[in-house]
């Protein structure tokens, strides 16, 4: 990108990677925890988080017809590194581009490739970690981007820290990789210039296979659950015994042993966040969705 200035490169850095712009989630250095911002996600924004200048930035992940053009996973385990190789060669061997992208605890799988409906997404992404490892298509802690959840138009689905941005606490960054764990380039601007597309027919032909049972993938419980219009996460709550559940209060956690009430629900009841460290909806600060608090408490006795 030879003779574009940093704002140019910003410009591309938001089309290639942020499937909605008007609203991104914001890293809380007081609450230590992400918040939804509704207002655009504008390039000074984006270049400011990547340059440190202030906190850095996650993407909702689809738009709000639930339609994509970035596949992702996220790997929050300690092999999670090596899984993502491993989906990445998958990926490639099918004809299509995956980036990997160190994190603290694993790593992120990212793809580019035309709009398309986040369920044949989600449905491509399973048949390729399904090819990979059985088991970790099904772990809580790798999560697959945009997650399927039915929401209203003024809600805003999950986020995922962008490509490249420090991370909130440590201030590391890691380079996009290659599939054999190489960095695709330098500065930002080699980074987007490295980057291929996926063709959609690959996508929409990974998809297909586990519609048509080319592949044994099987959704797990925490992906059936219903969606309710209006408080997922209430209900999800209620039905484990947290009778107290209400938009915005701080309640008792399922999750853990808790002597006071240590889990806060947003406002418009979509999501939650434990406080507690060692707890699995405190997820490195950034809480858990609705379908996330269900595959969570999968198996996990009522209180009430």
């Amino acid at each position: 990108m030879s003779g574009w200035s940093l704002a140019d490169v910003g410009e591309v850095y938001r089309a290639a990677w942020c499937p909605r712009t008007d609203a991104y989630a914001d890293w809380s250095v007081q609450g230590e925890h992400w918040y939804a911002v509704r207002e655009e996600l504008t390039v000074a924004r984006i270049l400011d988080g990547l340059r440190k200048v202030r906190p850095p930035v996650s993407a909702y992940m689809d738009d709000r017809e639930g339609n994509t053009h970035v596949p992702a996973v996220d790997f929050d385990r300690d092999d999670g590194l090596d899984l993502g190789l491993r989906l990445a060669r998958v990926i490639d061997a099918d004809g299509g581009h995956a980036y990997v992208e160190r994190s603290r605890r694993g790593c992120h799988v990212w793809m580019t490739t035309e709009v398309l409906p986040g369920e044949t997404v989600r449905r491509a992404l399973r048949y390729w970690l399904g090819r990979v490892d059985r088991e970790a298509a099904k772990d809580p802690k790798v999560e697959v981007m945009p997650m399927a959840v039915q929401r209203g138009p003024e809600t805003v689905g999950h986020s995922l820290r962008l490509p490249l941005m420090p991370h909130q606490r440590t201030g590391e960054r890691h380079p996009l990789c290659d599939p054999d764990g190489k960095p695709i380039g330098g500065t930002l601007g080699e980074t987007m210039m490295a980057v291929v597309d996926t063709p959609g027919a690959v996508v929409r032909a990974a998809a297909e296979k586990v519609k048509v049972g080319v592949t044994e993938i099987t959704v797990p419980p925490w992906a059936r659950h219903p969606q309710r219009e209006g408080g997922d996460v209430i209900a999800i709550l209620q039905e484990h015994g947290v009778q107290r559940a209400a938009p915005g209060r701080t309640v008792r956690c399922p999750l853990h042993e808790d002597g006071s009430a240590s889990m806060t629900i947003s406002r418009d009841s979509e999501r939650v966040w434990c406080h507690a460290p060692h707890c699995d909806a405190y997820n490195d600060g950034r809480g858990l969705g609705a379908g996330q608090l269900a595959r969570a408490l999968a198996g996990v006795p009522s209180r009430g």
